[in-house]
């Protein structure tokens, strides 16, 4: 990590260099020596443009109105990307609502293994006649687990509440610079909502290769009591009293952050 950060700043240095010298090319610095410090601050930044021949300068604004040209294109066509995106999104809507259902197992009935591994199934299951389970039990804390970015974030608790997650769905902005994410749950001991949402505001997301994530922002979480929120723990602390209670010792109750998906 330590050479990824010392890589990552000779970078920066060279571009600071870079941008320099590059201005130091187009700026006559022949009066530096005569400048004086008590008057650096009254001082204006100079135009590197102003030194260039005008048909110069006259070259380098007709590359201005060519980059607002194109800077005008590339809004239509975030514009026209942005509506693709949401026509498909649409097309693949049934397709989502009926994994939800299959997972939830509202298709149980409708769905049913062959009938030589529906044999073979009640052989090992010997004299328990167990009902079959619904659905596709922890489907979604399973998929979770084996996505190694999401993974490192769970704990053992949120692997318990996270059993209790119905359905994840994906919104994407109409103007496609972001999007919210939505967790389903059925009731659980955990929290009193039905639905967690997170947004999150991407501006160049369908412009760049590596997305910069402008802010996040999350809902309020109903805990049903403190001991089954997973993002505080209650700790006690022994406290020394001061004045008029000096040497007395109390134990006081605090909030302390831990970690959580949540």
């Amino acid at each position: 990590m330590a050479d990824e950060q010392q890589h990552m700043m000779d970078e920066d240095d060279a571009e600071e260099i870079t941008m320099q010298v590059a201005h130091a090319s187009l700026v006559d610095d022949s009066d530096d020596d005569d400048s004086d410090e008590d008057d650096s601050d009254d001082e204006e930044e100079e135009d590197p443009m102003q030194d260039l021949p005008p048909v110069i300068i006259a070259r380098v604004g007709e590359l201005t109105s060519l980059n607002t040209q194109r800077d005008d294109i590339m809004e239509q066509y975030l514009q026209e990307r942005a509506a693709l995106e949401q026509k498909y999104k649409g097309l693949c809507q049934p397709i989502y609502q009926q994994r939800a259902q299959i997972i939830a197992g509202a298709m149980d009935d409708q769905i049913v293994a062959p009938p030589d591994t529906m044999q073979q199934d009640n052989q090992n299951q010997g004299d328990d006649n167990e009902p079959p389970p619904k659905g596709i039990p922890q489907f979604w804390v399973c998929a979770m687990g084996h996505m190694e970015d999401v993974a490192e974030l769970l704990t053992e608790e949120d692997v318990d509440c996270l059993e209790h997650l119905t359905d994840i769905q994906c919104h994407d902005y109409e103007d496609g610079k972001g999007f919210a994410l939505e967790f389903h749950f059925c009731p659980n001991p955990y929290f009193s909502n039905s639905v967690l949402s997170k947004r999150y505001d991407v501006p160049n997301l369908l412009v760049a290769d590596e997305p910069i994530l402008k802010n996040v922002q999350g809902c309020t979480i109903d805990w049903s009591n403190p001991g089954t929120r997973l993002t505080f723990r209650e700790v006690e602390r022994k406290q020394r009293g001061k004045g008029k209670h000096s040497g007395q010792i109390r134990t006081v109750k605090k909030q302390e952050r831990k970690d959580s998906f949540f």
